[in-house]
């Protein structure tokens, strides 16, 4: 019974915070049903939805939800379904944060005075705000703090694992990068083979530099923090956008642990060196982006490598695979160089 009164709830959610459609709501619930029984029947895992409309620990309904979803890619059906199965999922996660956000606290947050942990710039236009993108962030930042967690384990001290404040900005920052002569060249073979080229390829074989939006940046210091110019990217979709800027908060995240070791060990080599700072960064980013295994964040990955693969000639966070598996037995893992990383074609 309280199943049943649960999913009509969640339905009622889907109408009115997601704007779908009564028969687009009722779809999503189908593919909670369909996951969550196909997984009891084929992997042999309890009633989930059961235990979920009956728990009142926000935490344990986290861990319930993960475990479905870390279900999908194993069940008999086809990707298409996959696919619908992880957004549905990813929508009742959404739900559950928001029946639980007023009582919720944030665990191991001793800096927050009274202010959103995630907030937008006090001089941001209510006109330009994207409803409900902080609760959605939000949810997104347990995750990419518990994701760093299971992967550095005791390596960082457990008060270096915290919720630093992360601001929303309306700026549309853009950068230049010298394109490298590889990309040029490319680009030139194509324009005399007469294959098509956009106005922006051939303002880059003009000027000889790729421009590109920045999305976030860390802000290091005392008073860290995280900065998303969330209106710099465009999606099809919400889950799209929303696959974009969670890559974006694990990458500024990863600097910010990358910086605080580095501070507490006294030896900040490796973060004064932009192509292994941003390296580890994009790798720990691409690790959480396959990790969500969401069929947009599958597509935010491939778009990812070829616009890194386009820019440097090379894909940075691979590089960086290569640097932590080398160093994940050291005792300083961010500590010592590893000198043949720029010399073995990685970067």
């Amino acid at each position: 019974m309280m199943k049943k009164k649960f999913l009509s709830v969640y339905k009622m959610y889907v109408i009115r915070k997601r704007g779908c459609s009564q028969k687009s709501a009722e779809s999503y619930v189908s593919y909670l049903k369909g996951v969550n029984s196909r997984s009891m029947r084929e992997l042999k895992y309890p009633d989930y939805l059961e235990w979920i409309s009956e728990c009142s620990d926000y935490k344990r309904i986290h861990e319930y939800i993960c475990e479905l979803e870390r279900s999908v890619p194993l069940l008999s059906v086809d990707e298409d379904t996959k696919g619908k199965y992880s957004t549905a999922l990813e929508i009742l996660i959404q739900f559950v944060f928001e029946m639980f956000y007023d009582n919720y606290k944030w665990p191991q947050f001793s800096r927050d005075k009274g202010i959103t942990l995630i907030k937008y710039a006090e001089d941001t236009d209510v006109d330009i705000r994207i409803s409900n993108l902080c609760v959605d962030l939000k949810n997104e930042y347990i995750r990419i703090v518990d994701f760093a967690k299971c992967i550095f384990g005791n390596l960082f001290e457990e008060k270096v694992y915290d919720f630093i404040p992360v601001i929303l900005n309306s700026d549309m920052p853009v950068r230049e990068w010298l394109a490298t002569k590889e990309y040029l060249d490319n680009l030139s073979r194509r324009g005399e083979q007469r294959q098509d080229l956009t106005e922006e390829e051939y303002e880059i074989l003009r000027t000889r530099r790729i421009r590109y939006s920045i999305l976030a940046s860390f802000h290091s210091g005392t008073d860290s923090k995280i900065e998303i110019f969330y209106r710099n990217t465009v999606a099809i979709s919400r889950e799209d956008y929303l696959s974009t800027l969670r890559n974006c908060l694990a990458h500024e995240y990863m600097h910010y642990l990358h910086y605080s070791y580095c501070k507490k060990i006294g030896n900040d080599d490796t973060y004064n060196d932009d192509e292994i700072r941003e390296g580890i960064a994009e790798f720990f980013g691409m690790l959480f982006t396959l990790y969500r295994d969401g069929h947009s964040d599958w597509l935010f990955a491939e778009k990812k490598y070829l616009d890194w693969t386009k820019m440097f000639n090379s894909g940075w966070p691979y590089a960086s695979a290569l640097y932590m598996y080398r160093a994940k037995n050291k005792e300083n893992l961010f500590t010592e160089r590893i000198w043949d990383f720029k010399s073995n074609g990685c970067i």
